[in-house]
Formats: C-alpha cells, sequence, structure tokens
C-alpha cells in the first residue's frame, strides 16, 4: 500500500470519512490527522531502540579516489566565477571536497562544481590564465568520504574494500581504529597504497588512510535512518506485508485522541500481533559493540 491508500484505510477504521482524502498533501481537518498519525506510526514502529530491523540493514557504498594530475593544458574561464581544470577521467563529481595543489592560482580546497565534465573539473574560483604542468595535484579533502544521506550507523567489523578495476567478488577487510587512534596512526599522507585503517570522526565522516592509490571501493554493513512519507505515491520501508502494522499503530493514536479504550484494544491486539511476526521475520542479528552511530 502506498500512503495515500494507508491513510484511506486508517479513515475507514476510524470510521472517518474518507471523502474528499485523495491528497495527503493537501488534507485537512481530522482526515489531516489520519495523515499524521499515519506517518508517525511508521517513524514510531522502525525507532525502536530495541531492534535493528533487518529492512533498516543497507550495504553502503562508497568510492575511494586516487589524487589525479592536471593536465600540461591552460586553464578554462568558465564564467560567472567558475573556472576549469583540465584533468583526463579524474572521476571527481558534484559536491567532491577537493585540494588543489602545485599550481599558481588554484591551490586550495574547492567544492567540485555541477558543470564539471569526465575531462574538466569545474571549481568555483576566479578565472585566471595559467598553463598546469602534470605535477599538479587534485585530491579528496584529508581522504575524508562524507557519510551519504540517510546512513544512521555502521557495524564497523564488516568495513573492506575492493579494487574498481577488478569488481565485488573479492573484498579485503579494513581496521577501524577510533579517532584518537587514527590520528596517531594515520599522520603520514605521503605516500599512497591500498587502504589498511578507516575511522568515523567528529564530523561523522568517514575517513581512510593511506591515501588511495586506485580506484577503490569502500563498503560496510549500515542502517539506514528511519523513513517517512510525503507524497501520495510514497510505500513504506516495511515489508509488504506489514503495511497494515502502521494502520494497527495509526489507530492506536487515534484511540488515544478520541479516549475510546475498546478502539485502544482492538487496535493493540492486531499490532501486537503484526509485532511479534515482525520481530521474528525481520530482527537484524548483531552486536551492540560493533554499532557506531553516525546520527
Amino acid at each position: 500500500m502506498n500512503h495515500l491508500l494507508i491513510a484511506q484505510t486508517l479513515a475507514d477504521r476510524a470510521d472517518i470519512p474518507r471523502n474528499g482524502l485523495t491528497d495527503v498533501a493537501s488534507a485537512t481537518g481530522e482526515q489531516a490527522l489520519v495523515v499524521q498519525w499515519v506517518r508517525d506510526a511508521l517513524l514510531d514502529i522502525q525507532t525502536n531502540e530495541e531492534i535493528k530491523w533487518d529492512f533498516l540493514h543497507n550495504e553502503f557504498s562508497k568510492p575511494l579516489k586516487p589524487a589525479k594530475n592536471l593536465n600540461a593544458a591552460v586553464a578554462v574561464d568558465k564564467t560567472g566565477g567558475l573556472s576549469g581544470l583540465p584533468s583526463t577521467a579524474h572521476g571527481f563529481v558534484t559536491g567532491d571536497v577537493v585540494t588543489v595543489i602545485g599550481t599558481d592560482n588554484y591551490d586550495g580546497s574547492h567544492v567540485v562544481h555541477e558543470d564539471t565534465g569526465a575531462n574538466e573539473i569545474v571549481i568555483t574560483a576566479t578565472y585566471a590564465a595559467e598553463t598546469f604542468s602534470t605535477g599538479d595535484q587534485v585530491f579528496i579533502k584529508d581522504y575524508e568520504y562524507y557519510v551519504v544521506n540517510g546512513v544512521q550507523s555502521f557495524d564497523f567489523s564488516t568495513f573492506k574494500y575492493y579494487k574498481k578495476s577488478e569488481g565485488a567478488n573479492w573484498k579485503t577487510p579494513l581496521q577501524y581504529l577510533p579517532y584518537d587512534q587514527f590520528q596517531e596512526k594515520a599522520a603520514d599522507y605521503s605516500d599512497s597504497s591500498d587502504p589498511v585503517y578507516v575511522t568515523t570522526t567528529p564530523k561523522k565522516s568517514l575517513r581512510i588512510w593511506p591515501a588511495p592509490d586506485d580506484d577503490f571501493i569502500l563498503v560496510a554493513d549500515s542502517f539506514l535512518k528511519p523513513q517517512s512519507m510525503a507524497v501520495n505515491g510514497d510505500i513504506p520501508i516495511l515489508p509488504e506485508n506489514f503495511h497494515m502494522m502502521i494502520v494497527w499503530k495509526a489507530l492506536i493514536d487515534y484511540a488515544g485522541f478520541e479516549e475510546s479504550s475498546a478502539i485502544f484494544k482492538f487496535a493493540a491486539i492486531r499490532y501486537d500481533a503484526f509485532y511479534e511476526q515482525l520481530v521474528w521475520q525481520e530482527r537484524y542479528q548483531r552486536s551492540d559493540e560493533r554499532i557506531i552511530r553516525v546520527e
């Protein structure tokens, strides 16, 4: 069921007229309460602190990019305060925070602009005419790889990497270190090689050491943040056969609003039955001692 259908089903169970409930975003009055009860119910189910649900389990994946040399070519005036740095098959994407070294006019940290192409890195920088040498470099700032939106925690025992060119069939484990220990061991980034250590920084990003010398992919078991619904077509992250569980949980909230003990008992019995089944089917087995929370 999608968001709208779940809200309409709740309205039916609560004996609230569903006529006119055709858009959750524009619902008013009692129907707006119905929509909110549904949204709250889904979040409540996901945020049970005693359980890491299997449906929130996810394999995190992030490219680890080596330093790239600039081409022996000229800077390009992209106008509007943007400059283009030529670098063949550089691999950087919009939003990457990169450091430029070796140039006369562009050294420093920059955010990769959306106008970047496969062979040109576009940054926000006042254009200055310059011919680069092949010794000039661009690399990810501090070798940090920011956690993608939606990740809440990692199982640190599962961090691994593989070489992009070789594929994911063979993964090499990484050793996770608390940030203070990582700082002691990973002070020198002048050499590059396969990754050895990984940590989470105080800014809730991931950092690896040494600096990568090839295109690697970092992977780990992660848990998603609780998912919400906003528009009619949103589908709950819960397994489909448990979508009615949202209705019964929302009906419990409705019963509290109406101060109806009969409806409360009726909804609670059905919700509890679904909950027990969900625990049996979906519980993700792991040790709490291995979980690193990032949000």
